[in-house]
């Protein structure tokens, strides 16, 4: 999927998907949005939706160091 590089309309698009169950959706679009703005933290609420653990630990741990830097 393309997106059309909003990271601001991406994230709340990527909440709507994770709400209705379409995770791999939301995935998609919380990707796009961090590449372009670091909406780190629900690209992990993501991945451990989908049972990717690792994945999620990951996001989280960068979710923190972004935040620390802001």
């Amino acid at each position: 999927m393309r997106s059309s590089g909003n990271a601001d309309a991406l994230n709340p698009l990527g909440l709507l998907h994770a709400r209705a169950g379409h995770l791999k959706a939301a995935l998609r679009h919380f990707a796009e949005a961090v590449r372009q703005a670091g909406f780190v933290n629900n690209l992990g609420n993501v991945y451990k939706g989908l049972g990717r653990l690792g994945k999620a630990i990951e996001s989280y741990r960068r979710a923190v160091a972004l935040d620390k830097v802001r």
